[in-house]
């Protein structure tokens, strides 16, 4: 795991179970309840101020000024992460461009049966790590967000996550994730 280049941390495994439809084992959620940052488990939200503390440590490995009062993505509250994106993208060990990333978050604990985890935890990053890198793009405006992953296992490895707001919409939308080294 030291290849994934990840840091110890200090968070309580979250308990909180639930399922997509037709995977794995309890309350099926319908998709706009997904998209809702009501449906963060307990376990997350209390890591927000684990997130705060850790970005002070972040800013010397990422080389930016991070900082609480630094700019977060707009409306990033109400972020867009589609379950595809999450379950048959990065957490897809046969996925051809993105086996390499569902290996290291695998690594960390999280699954594609509860991919969920995953999702919260990203919405978690979003809402509390400062914009890194901001650019227009054919879609729309691009943000690069890096910041602390709340991981399943406790670690608490720093990652690069890419959203879009896309032309004549204002909410983030996931693109991709993946270890920042």
């Amino acid at each position: 795991m030291q290849g994934f280049g990840y840091r110890a941390g200090i968070a309580r495994r979250d308990t909180h179970k639930s399922a997509s439809a037709g995977h794995g084992h309890g309350r099926t959620r319908p998709a706009h309840q997904i998209d809702s940052p009501r449906c963060l488990p307990t376990g997350l939200a209390e890591a927000a101020n684990l997130c705060r503390m850790l970005t002070s440590g972040a800013e010397k490995k990422a080389g930016t000024a991070w900082s609480t009062h630094a700019m977060t993505i707009p409306n990033a509250a109400h972020c867009i992460i589609e379950p595809e994106k999450v379950r048959d993208y990065l957490l897809n060990l046969s996925h051809p461009a993105g086996k390499g990333k569902a290996a290291f978050f695998v690594a960390m604990g999280f699954r594609q049966s509860e991919w969920e985890l995953l999702a919260n935890a990203l919405r978690l990053l979003i809402q509390h790590s400062p914009i890194t890198i901001t650019m227009t793009s054919r879609h729309g405006q691009k943000y690069i967000v890096d910041g602390p992953l709340v991981t399943p296992q406790g670690q608490v490895p720093l990652i690069r996550t890419v959203w879009v707001v896309d032309t004549g919409t204002d909410r983030p939308r996931l693109v991709t994730a993946y270890p920042f080294d």
